[in-house]
């Protein structure tokens, strides 16, 4: 009998021994063949799921040639060469050929893998992986117990194929589990050519909203040739931070510091620019120390009923904070510096707003601080009667730029109460609704230096009616209207106390505004579109020695003819003058995406005056019609706007932006930009730039990494 079963024993062997492929040791039809869970060790926590194709075991020995999948807690292995050994507490696994490993966030794959289940370590040899525009390959990938993935003489690269355009070299890059990329000694490579060394770099993959490499290089203009590389330098947890570097060959070199503080399941965001440099500006011939620090601040607390606001910009100069931004076609001003903290409940809004004045360049109505209170519009019993009222108390300080010399010092503690009352009354298709109200301010401060109080009456009615005609695909509704406003001679002079903001100037008014407002409305299909809207109106002001003075019409209009087609206007007509007092006209046309074009006309007439808001007639009332024309506020122009987009291809595309100007006090202007954008290198963003100014003319090429589309907004969470 023993004779028999080593005779069938030694067969096997040299069947085996015989045979080039690997024999298939059970049915396919067998339990054997299902993936099974294989019993860990004890320094093992995670069962291992191993399911080959046709393999062999022998001896704790479990091998296949024709592919198969090994899979772990983090770890998901396919191979088309798989050896897998566990005997004698030893779990490993060696793996080649058509390689694909999951190895927590990370894909990779190489030329051969090797694994240790009991230390949770590894190795894979000429190991590549992507998370685009990165891709990442190496000699050798070591993977650490704590689900980092360690890089020997890496590289990084935003070339798919095997032509590496732009890569980074660096004999060890660090991989994270949530998928942070750093590296140290770094090389930076276009082609063969080395080009910069950069020591550390540190990029989140997930938050890729802004480029981490940029690079400019522009002359022409005051500020001639000049060089910007920007570099995301580092990557810690919520924070982030940008470098950027500048030099300006003709005038002196500058430095800056972007960073981002944005906690994740929260609503606080921070954002600070700090920028310096030694170079030279455009009012003084010298060279001098300039530098800019600016910051926003937000959040949300109190189950998101109390919202923070704050921001600064602290510039050395006027002409800073356009620099910065190499591209500033359009005008660049310093910013404010204030904060506002809002709370809003179910009745009433509470602000606390504070303004302050840092640079000395600038003319800042400073408020120190100011607290406003809202109450929401609330029902008188059962009268029907709505009340509301606006309360602010405030110290104001008005201070003048260093450029400008007041005669006084303007500031003073305000005091405001606006309440009002109104109520609806419907009558068939009309509503009217008589308002009352009133505004009560206190002075502790006036050009005669002394207290001053300001009272004022304000009544009027509105009576809005809605009619339609409907017809078998239309419907149009008309909306005739007429406001009445008075507001009653207050008891103070507009010299006899400060003007700090357009709501301490206060005079008589009596004005009528009457109107019609029109919208169209068509039955397409499933929708229902309205492509017509248009609103006639104008006013009539009653003076003791004027019976009807300024008199204009209004025309506010929107058309949209077909879906890719906007027109809007804004014209006034002044029977007075009998001219064209104003008109703002606007065509959008969008033919696809890859041709769109805007065009504007915007006109002036020297009586139309320059307000702060358009709808307050006060200003009007207060002066006369000479002394507004020997203002600036009187200020006659015609401007033409017009703007393009074109794309030749999904990879190069063209912006064109042209302004012209004429009939000013003035000379002539005529300014345009030139922008043709290109992708390069496979996900390079290049940036050709030609700019002309009335001032000077300025090329520049840039140079980006294109981080792809934005991320989705980041949304409050509810606590």
């Amino acid at each position: 009998m023993l004779t028999l079963i080593l005779f069938l024993l030694s067969q096997t062997l040299f069947a085996d021994l015989l045979n080039t492929q690997l024999p298939n040791l059970w049915d396919p039809e067998c339990m054997s063949c299902i993936p099974r869970a294989m019993c860990p060790s004890p320094l093992m926590e995670d069962l291992i799921y191993v399911d080959l194709s046709n393999p062999i075991y022998s001896d704790g020995v479990l091998q296949t040639q024709q592919g198969g999948v090994i899979h772990t807690k983090d770890l998901r292995v396919q191979a088309q060469d798989i050896l897998y050994i566990n005997k004698d507490e030893q779990c490993t696994m060696f793996c080649q050929g058509n390689l694909l490993i999951d190895y927590k966030e990370w894909i990779l794959t190489g030329e051969s893998f090797f694994y240790d289940f009991a230390s949770k370590t590894g190795y894979l040899i000429a190991g590549r992986t992507a998370a685009p525009p990165w891709y990442i390959g190496s000699k050798r990938m070591e993977l650490r117990e704590n689900g980092d993935v360690i890089v020997f003489g890496g590289y990084l690269t935003t070339s798919e194929g095997p032509r590496q355009d732009v890569r980074l070299l660096s004999p060890r890059i660090r991989l994270t589990k949530n998928r942070v990329v750093s590296a140290k000694d770094i090389t930076l490579f276009l082609g063969k050519l080395p080009l910069a060394w950069v020591p550390a770099l540190k990029v989140d993959l997930n938050n890729l909203e802004k480029t981490p490499f940029a690079l400019q290089v522009g002359w022409g203009g005051f500020m001639a040739e000049y060089l910007t590389v920007l570099c995301h330098f580092l990557d810690w947890k919520d924070f982030k931070a940008i470098g950027r570097f500048d030099s300006f060959f003709q005038h002196g070199v500058g430095f800056g510091v972007d960073t981002r503080y944005t906690p994740q399941n929260t609503c606080r965001e921070f954002y600070t620019r700090n920028y310096y440099v030694f170079d030279l500006p455009l009012s003084t011939p010298q060279t001098s120390n300039r530098w800019r620090y600016q910051g926003t601040y937000s959040d949300k607390i109190d189950h998101n009923k109390v919202s923070i606001k704050a921001c600064y910009d602290v510039v050395s100069d006027g002409q800073m904070a356009a620099q910065y931004v190499i591209k500033d076609f359009d005008l660049k001003t310093a910013g404010r510096t204030q904060l506002e903290i809002r709370r809003q409940e179910r009745d009433w809004i509470a602000n606390l707003f504070t303004r302050v004045r840092v640079n000395d360049f600038q003319s800042v109505n400073q408020e120190l601080p100011s607290f406003k209170f809202n109450w929401h519009p609330t029902e008188i019993g059962h009268t029907g009667i709505i009340a509301t009222a606006d309360l602010q108390a405030a110290y104001l300080h008005y201070m003048f730029s260093k450029f400008v010399s007041p005669s006084t010092n303007i500031e003073a503690g305000r005091l405001d109460l606006r309440p009002s009352l109104y109520r609806p009354f419907h009558y068939d298709w009309w509503t009217i609704t008589p308002e009352l109200g009133g505004i009560a301010t206190y002075y502790t401060n006036s050009p005669i230096h002394q207290e001053a109080g300001q009272l004022q009456l304000l009544t009027g009615v509105k009576c809005e009616g809605s009619t339609y005609r409907c017809g078998e695909c239309y419907k149009h509704i008309l909306t005739p209207y007429l406001h009445y406003q008075f507001f009653a001679t207050p008891n103070l002079s507009n010299d006899l106390h400060y003007i700090f903001t357009i709501q301490d100037g206060l005079g008589s008014m009596n004005r009528f505004r009457f109107g019609a407002r029109n919208s169209l409305f068509f039955r397409k299909k499933a929708c229902v579109q309205r492509p017509l809207w248009w609103d006639i109106w104008g006013n009539l002001f009653i003076k003791q020695d004027q019976a009807f003075p300024d008199q204009k019409m209004y025309l506010n209009a929107e058309y949209y003819p077909f879906q890719n087609i906007s027109l809007t206007a804004f014209s006034a007509w002044d029977f007075q003058e009998n001219l064209l007092d104003q008109i703002n006209t606007r065509v959008n046309y969008t033919m696809n995406e890859n041709f769109a074009i805007s065009a504007e006309y915007r006109h002036r007439s020297r009586y139309a005056w320059r307000k702060a808001d358009f709808y307050n007639f006060i200003l009007e009332n207060v002066r006369t019609k000479s002394q507004l024309l020997a203002s600036p506020l009187s200020d006659q122009r015609d401007t033409f706007l017009l703007r393009t987009f074109l794309r030749f291809t999904p990879e190069i595309s063209l912006n064109f932006d042209l302004r012209h100007g004429w009939r000013l006090t003035q000379p002539n202007y005529t300014e345009y930009l030139i922008e043709l954008e290109g992708i390069v290198f496979e996900h390079w963003r290049c940036n050709a730039i030609y700019e002309h100014r009335e001032s000077d003319t300025r090329y520049s090429i840039a140079l980006r990494l294109d981080p792809g589309p934005p991320k989705m907004e980041r949304v409050c969470p509810r606590f």
